[in-house]
């Protein structure tokens, strides 16, 4: 349920995956590694050792950013200190994409249709002022404002989003699996807020519920990392 690095991508982790928690991060840090491998049921994320090439170095930080996916060497994850920031930052280096960019996220709501041609005048002159001005999909009231209003993001920001999406929808190195899960700790809460407000309804675009209350995986990203790394119980 969830948009991740395809079965035959070499991004995605061949072993268990040895992690390393800075100094200065706090209980943070610990208890998102722990509430992934104890979602799970075992402990897919493992302390490094000293001859461990590819692993993760998770550090509380200002803001969050982390590579998508195995790289053979050192990935950096950096996450502000809250627990679902955290999680989210350290499922990207596991091979998760944004679920706002899942094919079955629902920017078409009906009223307007993103034309996903435009978006190459994005990735060809950088320019998002020109992609949204030739989408003409912020003149009515769509999904598009619904996103606008929940997020404070402008035009150029919000249409950044429909951007990015088309960018995963073409790229073979990412799928999507099942339906969108609103739930997911990978969904940028403001995406699945925009859609409640706009009242769109899709048998595709489901809410698995949380794990637990207070938790920050859904059902949904368990099972997809059930799915990408079962295997290595």
């Amino acid at each position: 349920m969830s948009v991740i690095l395809t079965a035959n991508s070499n991004k995605r982790w061949p072993t268990k995956v040895p992690y390393t928690i800075a100094e200065d991060s706090g209980d943070v840090a610990k208890n998102s590694v722990k509430e992934i491998n104890d979602a799970v049921g075992f402990e897919l994320l493992i302390p490094k050792q000293s001859t461990d090439k590819a692993y993760l170095t998770i550090k509380a930080g200002t803001a969050g950013s982390s590579p998508i996916g195995y790289s053979g060497g050192e990935l950096k994850v950096f996450a502000p200190a809250k627990m679902h920031d955290m999680v989210h930052e350290i499922l990207h280096a596991l091979g998760f994409g944004h679920e706002q960019y899942h094919k079955e996220y629902p920017w078409d709501d009906g009223q307007a249709t993103w034309n996903y041609s435009k978006t190459d005048v994005f990735f060809k002159t950088q320019n998002t002022v020109s992609a949204y001005k030739q989408s003409n999909i912020g003149n009515n009231n769509t999904l598009f404002t619904k996103i606008k209003a929940a997020s404070g993001w402008d035009d150029e920001l919000t249409t950044l989003q429909l951007v990015y999406r088309h960018s995963y929808l073409k790229n073979d190195d990412f799928e999507s699996t099942t339906n969108c899960d609103a739930d997911s700790v990978m969904m940028y809460p403001q995406m699945s807020l925009a859609v409640k407000n706009a009242n769109i309804n899709s048998d595709h675009y489901v809410k698995t519920e949380l794990v637990k209350e207070g938790k920050s995986l859904s059902k949904g990203d368990v099972v997809t990392l059930l799915n990408m790394y079962g295997h290595l119980k």
